[in-house]
C-alpha cells in the first residue's frame, strides 16, 4: 500500500496563556473580559486590515523519508524524483535541492544545476528524475555527475511537457544541457533475495559477466562499444553509445532498446528470486530421504511436494521421480528418496525449513475431481551434506481446511490458441492451481509455490464451472494466494546419434490474485506470437546451413498486447553418457518483433532451438525485463531444430 497525503494540525491563532497551579482566576477572568467588551463598544472604529501577507518564496529544498514502498519529491518549479516500490532497502532521509552552483558553462546549461541527497547512495532500482528545461538544447541530455565526483556525464533522456525525464542509478548532482551527439548507457544489477520471513537485496558481478552496447550495421556487423561493471554497487555503464537502436549485453542477456527506451536510460536489470544468497548449489547428487507416517491413505492420482524456501528446494510430483514411491493404500513412506542438483542445500543453522505436504484427489461440488494438501510435516531443523544423503523422519498432520472457492475456466481459450505453439507436439497437460507465493505477489512469479490445491483436465468445455474446492493454506510466515491457469504442450527432441532426448515445453499461463480469479472467469488474456520466422522461413521447420547471426521475425498475437518479448536460444549437446541435454545460452528482450542474434551465441556446426515468449504484466519492458507482477499471462512457442552452418 502505498503512503497517502497526511493532515498537519495547524496552532490554533492568538496567544498561548499559561495558567499556573493553584492561582485563582475566576473572578479576575470575568473582570477582564467585562472591561473588553465595554472598550470595545465605545470605540467608533472598525479594525482595519493590515498589509498583505506575501507567499513564502518557493522552496529551494525538499527533504522527506523514502521507504520500501517508495516516494515522490517535488520542488516548486516542477522538478520531481520518482522512487518506485524497492529502489530502497529501507528508510531514508531523501533531499532534493536546486544547487547553489552552476552547471558547468562547457557542458551548455539548459536548466538550473540540482542536488540529489544522500550523495553516493546506489538504488536497487532506477529512480525516476524529471526537471524543467529552462534553455535552448536540442536535443537535451541530463547530465549526471559520477559517482566518484570527478565530472558529468550525458545519460539521455526523453522531453515530457517541457521536461527532460530519465532515469538514474545512484544519487549525483544533475542538470539539463545540450546533447554531444552519443550518451552513456548506466544500469544497476542488484537481486532481491525473499523468503517466508525476510527481503535482502545484493550487487550482482556484473563487472565479471561483462558489459556493452551493440549496434548493427546495414551488412548486418555489429560496432561493440565496450563498457564497465562495478561488482561491489551492482551499478554498470557504456559510454559513448551512439543515438540509435541498440544491444545492450550483461553478460549472455542482450536488451534490444530503441531510441525512446535507450535515452531514458537507467537500465535496471534487477530481479527477484527466492532462497537466502549465500545457498550452495551442490555439484553431486545429495539425495533426500523420507520415513514419515500419518499419510491419508494413499490413492491413484495423490501427489507429495518437498519445499524449502531458504534453500531455494522445490520438489513436485514427488511420487513420479522417487525411489520407493507409496503403494496404493499406504500410509507411510519408507526411505522413499529424491535428489537434484538443481535444488540449493538445506542448512537449518539458516533458518531453512523443511516441509513435506500430501495432496489428496477430492470432488468438487459440481464432480470435478481435484487434490488439495490434506497433510502436513516440517521437519526439525536439519544440514544438508553435499554428496551424502540426509534421512528425514516425521508424522504427518492434518491440514485444517478452512478455505473454499469457485472458479468459471474457459478451457477452450487455451487450447484453441496452443494449437501452433511447437510443431508436432506429444503431450498436453491443462492445470489450474491454488497456490501460496513466499513474502507477497507484488513481485510476481519469482519462486516455486506451495500448491494448496490443483486441477489437472483433459477435458475441452468452453467454460467449465469448478464447483465449490475446498482447501487448506496451513503454511507459517508471509505467503500470500494466486491462482496459476495454464496449458502446456510438451515434445521430445533428440539429437542423431544419442541414446534419449530432452523435454521441452510451449503453451499459455495467466496468473490473478485469488480474488480477482473467483470474481471473473479465468480466461486467457495473451495468445502465442504468429508466423515466427528465422531468415524468412517457418521456424517451426527444421534447418540446416543456418548462418551464425539470424534474423528472427514474428507476427503480433492474435489475443492481447505484449508488453515484452524475450527470444531464447538454447542449445542441444550431447553428454558424457550420450544423451541430448539442452543449455540455454542466451536471451534477447525487445518491444518489436525481430531481431537478430548477436554473434557469438550460435556457434558454427552446432545445434540448436529458438523459444519465442510474449509476456503482458504491469512491470516488465525492454529496459526492466525481469521485473515480474500480479496479474501477468505470457505465451511461448518453441521451433524446429536449427543446425547451423560449419
Amino acid at each position: 500500500m502505498r503512503p497517502g497525503r497526511q493532515r498537519t494540525a495547524l496552532p490554533r491563532r492568538g496567544r498561548v496563556v499559561v495558567h499556573e497551579e493553584g492561582e485563582d482566576w475566576g473572578w479576575r477572568g470575568g473582570l477582564l473580559l467585562l472591561i473588553l467588551v465595554l472598550l470595545g463598544a465605545c470605540s467608533g472604529t472598525e479594525e482595519q486590515p493590515g498589509p498583505p501577507v506575501e507567499p513564502p518564496p518557493p522552496p529551494e529544498s525538499f527533504t522527506k523519508e523514502v521507504g520500501v514502498e517508495g516516494g515522490v519529491l517535488t520542488l516548486s518549479d516542477g522538478a520531481t524524483l520518482t522512487f518506485p516500490r524497492d529502489a530502497l532497502e529501507s528508510a531514508v532521509q531523501v533531499t532534493l535541492a536546486l544547487s547553489e552552483e552552476s552547471p558547468p558553462a562547457e557542458l551548455g546549461r539548459a536548466s538550473r544545476l540540482y542536488e540529489f541527497k544522500p550523495a553516493g547512495v546506489v538504488f536497487n532500482r532506477p529512480v525516476t528524475v524529471s526537471l524543467p528545461i529552462t534553455g535552448a538544447a536540442t536535443p537535451p541530455t541530463l547530465y549526471w555527475s559520477t559517482l566518484d565526483g570527478s565530472g558529468y556525464e550525458p545519460v539521455g533522456g526523453v522531453v515530457e511537457n517541457g521536461h527532460l525525464v530519465a532515469k538514474v542509478v545512484h544519487f549525483s548532482k544533475g542538470f539539463v544541457g545540450p546533447s554531444r551527439g552519443s550518451r552513456t548507457v548506466m544500469g544497476v544489477s542488484r537481486t532481491t533475495w525473499l523468503t517466508e520471513h525476510q527481503i535482502q537485496s545484493l550487487p550482482n558481478d556484473v563487472e565479471r559477466r561483462g558489459v556493452s552496447a551493440l549496434v548493427a550495421g546495414a551488412d548486418g556487423t555489429f560496432r561493440e562499444y565496450p563498457g564497465r561493471g562495478n561488482s561491489s554497487n551492482g551499478v554498470f555503464s557504456v559510454p559513448n553509445v551512439p543515438r540509435e537502436p541498440f544491444y545492450l549485453r550483461v553478460g549472455t542477456t542482450y536488451l534490444l532498446l530503441g531510441e525512446g527506451e535507450g535515452e531514458g536510460t537507467g537500465i535496471d536489470m534487477g530481479r527477484t528470486l527466492a532462497g537466502r544468497p549465500d545457498v550452495v548449489m551442490p555439484a553431486r547428487a545429495s539425495p533426500l530421504s523420507f520415513s514419515v507416517s500419518g499419510l491419508v491413505p494413499w490413492q491413484r492420482g495423490d501427489q507429495l511436494e518437498f519445499f524449502s524456501v531458504g534453500a531455494n528446494s522445490w520438489f513436485f510430483y514427488m511420487e513420479g521421480q522417487s525411489r520407493n514411491p507409496p503403494a496404493v493404500g499406504a500410509t507411510s513412506l519408507s526411505d522413499m528418496t529424491v535428489s537434484s542438483t538443481d535444488a540449493g542445500l538445506i542448512d537449518g543453522g539458516q533458518g531453512d525449513r523443511g516441509i513435506l505436504a500430501q495432496l489428496s484427489r477430492r470432488t468438487s461440488t459440481t464432480g470435478v475431481p481435484y487434490s488439495a494438501m490434506s497433510r502436513l510435516v516440517e521437519f526439525p531443523a536439519f544440514a544438508q551434506v553435499e554428496g551424502e544423503t540426509t534421512r528425514l523422519v516425521g508424522e504427518m498432520v492434518p491440514v485444517e481446511t478452512a478455505n473454499s472457492a469457485a472458479f468459471r475456466w474457459r478451457l477452450r481459450d487455451f487450447h484453441r490458441y496452443t494449437q501452433d505453439c511447437i510443431p508436432n507436439p506429444e503431450r498436453r497437460h491443462t492445470l489450474l492451481v491454488v497456490q501460496g507465493l513466499p513474502y507477497d505477489n507484488s513481485r510476481g512469479m519469482y519462486s516455486g509455490s506451495a500448491d494448496y490445491l490443483l486441477i489437472a483436465t483433459q477435458r475441452d468445455d468452453e467454460l467449465l464451472e469448478t464447483g465449490t474446492l475446498n482447501y487448506g493454506s496451513p503454511l507459517q510466515g508471509r505467503w500470500a494466494t494466486s491462482v496459476l491457469a495454464h496449458t502446456v504442450l510438451e515434445k521430445n527432441y533428440q539429437l542423431p546419434g544419442t541414446t534419449r532426448g530432452v523435454t521441452l515445453r510451449a503453451g499459455m499461463e495467466t496468473i490473478d490474485d485469488l480474488d480477482d480469479a473467483k470474481a471473473h472467469p479465468l480466461a486467457s488474456r495473451l495468445s502465442p506470437v504468429r508466423n515466427p520466422r528465422v531468415n524468412g522461413a517457418s521456424l517451426f521447420e527444421p534447418a540446416t546451413g543456418v548462418t551464425p547471426t539470424p534474423v528472427v521475425t514474428w507476427d503480433a498475437p492474435a489475443l492481447g498486447t505484449p508488453r515484452l518479448y524475450r527470444v531464447s536460444v538454447l542449445q542441444l549437446r550431447a553428454d558424457a553418457e550420450n544423451v541430448t541435454r539442452v543449455d540455454s545460452v542466451g536471451s534477447i528482450y525487445t518491444r518489436g518483433r525481430s531481431i537478430t542474434v548477436p554473434p557469438g551465441l550460435m556457434l558454427p556446426g552446432h545445434s540448436y532451438v529458438l523459444v519465442i515468449t510474449a509476456s503482458l504484466n504491469e512491470t516488465s519492458t525492454p529496459s526492466e525485463p525481469f521485473r515480474d507482477s500480479i496479474p501477468s499471462a505470457s505465451a511461448t512457442v518453441v521451433g524446429a531444430m536449427l543446425e547451423m552452418a560449419p
